[in-house]
């Protein structure tokens, strides 16, 4: 943990390191939850001050968190829900 909001992930074999903000950190945390992969607007509200964001756009920024963690191989699908 770099601070309370930021994780630094190391891949030695790669020689990549992965900054998560504190929605990714979030996300990450969360991924494997049936709940959140049902509602992650709902989720991402609750956490963060979203009042002037649409929904559409905090499930294409979910969506694209999950394909950024996915590529990078920091998660690994389990299901095509998401």
């Amino acid at each position: 943990m770099l601070d309370e909001e930021t994780l630094m992930l190391t891949d030695s074999e790669k020689e990549t390191t992965f900054i998560l903000n504190s929605m990714m950190l979030f996300i990450w945390n969360h991924c494997d939850e049936e709940s959140f992969c049902k509602e992650p607007v709902e989720f991402i509200r609750k956490q963060f001050d979203t009042d002037d964001i649409e929904d559409a756009e905090i499930k294409n920024d979910v969506q694209d968190a999950l394909t950024q963690l996915l590529d990078n191989e920091i998660i690994l699908r389990m299901s095509n829900n998401i």
